[in-house]
């Protein structure tokens, strides 16, 4: 059994990170403020950042993007950082896949199964592929914008997953939860500490502040006490 310390973990782990905003809010726009930057793309609106010369796969199935994983698997070194555009749109993608295959005994659609499924299966990638298979690379994924309200009436925002369960396990599993927001003044920021309305948190041992500006490596380089 090999033995570890704590201080090792940025050394052999990358940072996984989530980040959620409304559409058009410029998460795209944060791809090249990665780390030697590859992209699974499902949702087909990368032009933003036609002017940077970065890397892509696209995504049309749930089988596609467990290639582009497999091949991220087997040619780890290329890149330092694999964006997830977005895991929303997977999630989505990877629901309406199984209820074309999901029936009751009685050959009725079981959609409660592909509920199941779809968590079964979002589980595996995020706590095996991005854990343990990618565990060198920072993953940064994207997710869609879901507002809800609960028994009080009281707004709240979170990243939007198919299934409440999955997109509860999603956010406990990322190191990183960031709300991507909009000040009056039209300037952007990075959301890393929940206010009560908009779901978010880091784990870093630093005090980092709550706010930070649209750039993801700065803000690594900030959860983990880098100058």
């Amino acid at each position: 059994m090999d033995l570890y310390c704590t201080s090792q973990l940025s050394q052999i782990e990358g940072i996984k990170a989530l980040v959620y905003g409304q559409a058009g809010i410029g998460k795209t726009s944060l791809i090249p403020t990665c780390e030697s930057p590859i992209i699974i793309s499902a949702e087909k609106g990368l032009e933003s950042i036609s002017n940077h010369q970065i890397p892509y796969f696209i995504v049309n199935s749930w089988a596609d993007f467990m290639n582009a994983l497999h091949y991220l698997y087997s040619n780890q070194g290329q890149f330092k950082t694999i964006v997830v555009d977005s895991l929303s749109q997977i999630s989505s993608m990877l629901f309406n896949e199984q209820k074309r295959v999901c029936f009751t005994r009685s050959g009725a659609p079981d959609t409660l199964a592909a509920y199941r499924v779809v968590g079964e299966m979002m589980r595996e990638v995020i706590d095996l592929w991005f854990r343990q298979y990618l565990a060198q690379y920072h993953i940064v994924a994207f997710a869609k914008l879901d507002k809800t309200e609960d028994d009080t009436q009281k707004i709240m925002y979170a990243p939007l997953f198919v299934g409440k369960a999955t997109g509860l396990e999603a956010v406990h599993a990322f190191d990183l939860v960031g709300a991507m927001r909009q000040k009056h003044d039209k300037s952007r920021y990075i959301m890393t500490e929940s206010d009560g309305m908009w779901q978010a948190k880091h784990r870093s041992p630093y005090d980092i502040g709550g706010e930070h500006e649209p750039h993801i490596q700065k803000l690594f380089n900030k959860i983990r006490g880098v100058q």
